[in-house]
This record gives C-alpha cells, sequence and structure tokens, in this order.
C-alpha cells in the first residue's frame, strides 16, 4: 500500500518535464475491447518520443504529418499534451483519492483498538459510524464503477457483432508491439498492430488495435488482414478473427479477472442482501 500510494502520488503530481515542440510523425487511433471500448482514444507519435500521445478529437483531426505540436517531454522520453495530462488525471486522481481513504480506513480501524477509545463508548459509536460510512461510499463508488465498465464492454461487443451494420475492408498491417507488464521475466503481455485502411469513400485511416498474441503473431508486417468498421463510426473498428484460438485469449487477462472480481463481489452482495429481507 505504501509504494502503491507513493507510486500514484508522484505520477499525479506531475513527474518532471519540460515544455517542447515536436514534430507530428504518425496519427493513429486506438481502440480495443477494454481500452476506450465505446470511444476511440486518439493519438499521435512525434518525433523524439518513445511512447503515444493521447490528444482530443478536434486537435487530432486539426493535425497533419509533419506539424508542430506543443507539449511537454517527461524524463521517460515521453512526449505528452495538455490533453493527455488532463486526461491522466480523470482516472489517477480518483484512485489516488481511494488509496487515502483506504488508508483512512485502516487508521480509524487501528484507533478504535486502542482503549482509550474502547472506553468511551460514545468516541467508539461515532468512530464506527465514520469507518461504516467509508466503507459504504467505496463500495457504492465499486459497483458504480464496475456497472459502468460492464455497460461499455456489452455496447461495444453488440457493435461488433451486429453485422448489419458493419462494413468490411482490407487492412495492411505497418507495424507491431507489444509490452509486458510487469517484472522482467513477465506478468502479462498486450499485443497491438498499426493498421492503415481506407472507408468506402477511399479516405485512408490508421488504427492502433489491440489483439490477442494468436492474432499478433499470424501476421507480419505489410500483411492484408479482414477489418470492420461501423457505418455510423468509422474510427470504431474490430479485427475479423480467422479462428476461436484468437479469440478465447480475450478473456484471460489481468482486467477479465478484475471484472471477475467484481461479478463475485455481486454475487455475494445479492445473497447477503436476501438474507436479510429474508430476517426480516
Amino acid at each position: 500500500m505504501v509504494l502503491l500510494t507513493a507510486g500514484v502520488h508522484y505520477f499525479v503530481t506531475a513527474p518532471e518535464k519540460e515544455e517542447a515542440e515536436a514534430t507530428v510523425m504518425i496519427k493513429s487511433v486506438k481502440k480495443g475491447l477494454y481500452l476506450s471500448p465505446l470511444i476511440p482514444r486518439y493519438e499521435i507519435m512525434v518525433e523524439g518520443s518513445d511512447k503515444a500521445t493521447k490528444v482530443s478529437k478536434d486537435t487530432f483531426n486539426a493535425l497533419e504529418i509533419g506539424d508542430e505540436i506543443e507539449g511537454y517531454m517527461r524524463a521517460d522520453r515521453h512526449f505528452v499534451t495538455e490533453d493527455q495530462i488532463k486526461s491522466e488525471n480523470i482516472y489517477f486522481i480518483p484512485l489516488l483519492i481511494g488509496i487515502y481513504v483506504a488508508w483512512l480506513i485502516f487508521i480509524l480501524n487501528a484507533l478504535g483498538l486502542m482503549k482509550f477509545i474502547e472506553r468511551r463508548e460514545k468516541l467508539n459509536n461515532a468512530l464506527k459510524h465514520i469507518i461504516t460510512g467509508l466503507q459504504i461510499t467505496v463500495l457504492a463508488i465499486w459497483f458504480l464503477v464496475g456497472a459502468l465498465v460492464t455497460c461499455l464492454i456489452a455496447i461495444n461487443v453488440f457493435h461488433k457483432v451486429n453485422a448489419s451494420n458493419l462494413i468490411e475492408t482490407e487492412a495492411i498491417v505497418l507495424d507491431k508491439s507489444k509490452k509486458t507488464v510487469g517484472s522482467s521475466k513477465g506478468f502479462y503481455t498486450t499485443y497491438e498492430l498499426l493498421l492503415r485502411y481506407s472507408d468506402e469513400e477511399g479516405m485512408v485511416h490508421v488504427t492502433n488495435k489491440a489483439v490477442t498474441g494468436e492474432t499478433y503473431w499470424a501476421y507480419d508486417d505489410a500483411d492484408l488482414l479482414t477489418l470492420f468498421y461501423r457505418k455510423n463510426n468509422v474510427e470504431d473498428t474490430f479485427v475479423q478473427a480467422r479462428s476461436f484460438g484468437e479469440i478465447w485469449q480475450v478473456f484471460v487477462n489481468l482486467f477479465t479477472f478484475v471484472l471477475g472480481l467484481y461479478f463475485l463481489s455481486v454475487y455475494f452482495l445479492i445473497r447477503y442482501l436476501r438474507k436479510k429481507l429474508r430476517a426480516y
């Protein structure tokens, strides 16, 4: 908990960065089942940066390859814009607040074990009410966030299987990348294919698709694959799987593990509430 708190706090308080101006080298839209499942993420790769940079849709549409963009260069050679910093804060500030609340519950529980508190009934009861309130708040946020994420994934899956609203096209593999999250020996690995495709009007688009390891190793640079995009959103794309072997890995990763814990917690909550109702 100490390491997690220190890491998230350091990230939120903005690590060292210098103002910089960089040249746009690649524009791409990122889309996956769990990553931005409903709204694609807009990214650019700039000269001198080792990672892609998130930008808003308006900024993405206004930029062309070769344009200059202002932002900040971090110590890890990661160019970021104000859009990316705001986007990161949306996720990390609530996470940091949640961690502080967890620490507060831990400290209050520890105080409740002190003889000085136990001997004073009113103070002890007040402490218990505060702890209960904090725990209910954390659980409510957990269930609301889980329900929201589940809805987004369900909508994305619906779009993928709704063949009547999909247009088939052919995409060429421009590049491949994989990243191992965890130790040097590996914890889990994410795979991505950078694809270029054309819509019905002949407009060229580039998307960075999160795929399974099976799909990743099945294609090399310059290979062609079947891609679908929605009629009402050309940037909402889906890779055509050639066999079930390319699909099952989607359901075996850290995200589905957390999602499984969420559904398990919902199950136990329903059981608990049913027992309470029966008791009354």
